[in-house]
């Protein structure tokens, strides 16, 4: 284990003030002292999401303060916890929360508290958190599998999940299969494209269904179908900003229940080259999630 009385860690910043990749900075930073409720951890492991090349090229919906720890996403292992911690022990195996939130959260709850963006995040050796902001680890993952889970995992939770009346049920699968033979369209689509390709989520719905906008890879800007679609299809239309904490913990049950591994993108890449990895995202050239391994 590692030693508790560690002072330093190696950390990447995003400098607002430059731009795109400039603006990331490596540096060695002072680790805070362990407060009442906080737990310092030492990651293993953390992951990028298209968020986070997002925020390198001014793209992102979400606030972000200046020199900033990048990163939602990350495992490691409790080294040291406050005095009145009470949901974690030294040893234990944690997972980051993307915010802290419960139930229904304001819109300033889902902009000024996710990790890095607002606060300080996981592209980073150690790093000082209250015990809320995390979660026990999936105990059926390593660490570089349980890394995906806490933004994107969330998020397609939540898609899927979040809403209760559409939930997905046992047989709804064999609907799928059957790709509407008599033209009257899916109970539910998920939407990733953005203004270009939501027309095509209008014409997939079927009358009664769900779109669940969880991103916008096509870009912000474009034609859009105007709001009478969602009367004409007579659907709803669910904007989703990845989850709560409870959406977190109901998927880790399910993963750990159903044996569920995450697709990984096979380049391994360590800390210190987090710029080329974000390049890699950036051309487009991963298949699966993009971890960052921290030693």
């Amino acid at each position: 284990m590692d030693n508790i009385a560690v002072s330093v860690s190696r950390t990447w910043t995003l400098n607002n003030r430059m731009e795109e990749l400039d603006k990331l900075k490596f540096n060695h930073t002072t680790i805070s002292s362990v407060g009442h409720h906080e737990v310092l951890v030492r990651f293993h492991y953390a992951s990028l999401n298209y968020r986070d090349v997002q925020m390198i090229t001014g793209k992102n919906i979400s606030n972000v303060k200046d020199n900033v720890v990048p990163g939602s996403d990350g495992t490691g292992i409790v080294i040291a916890i406050g005095s009145a911690v009470t949901r974690f022990k030294a040893g234990d195996k944690v997972l980051t929360v993307f915010a802290n939130v419960f139930g229904s959260p304001t819109l300033d709850d889902f902009l000024n508290l996710p990790l890095g963006g607002a606060q300080d995040g996981t592209f980073r050796q150690y790093g000082v958190f209250n015990e809320e902001r995390l979660v026990t680890m999936p105990s059926s993952l390593t660490f570089e599998e349980a890394s995906c889970l806490t933004c994107a995992g969330v998020t397609a939770w939540n898609a899927l999940y979040g809403l209760p009346c559409y939930s997905i049920k046992p047989g709804d699968g064999d609907t799928a299969k059957s790709l509407s033979p008599d033209g009257q369209g899916v109970d539910h689509v998920i939407e990733i494209g953005g203004p270009g390709t939501l027309e095509q989520s209008f014409k997939a719905v079927k009358l009664g269904g769900l779109i669940s906008v969880i991103g916008y890879r096509g870009g912000t800007s474009g034609e859009e179908p105007g709001f009478v679609e969602v009367i004409r299809r007579n659907c709803i239309l669910r904007g989703v900003l990845v989850g709560n904490r409870q959406h977190l913990e109901q998927m880790i049950r399910a993963i750990d229940a159903n044996g569920i591994k995450p697709a990984l993108d096979p380049k391994d890449w360590k800390l210190e080259e987090l710029k080329e990895a974000y390049q890699y995202m950036l051309e487009s050239k991963h298949l699966g999630k993009v971890t960052i391994r921290i030693d």
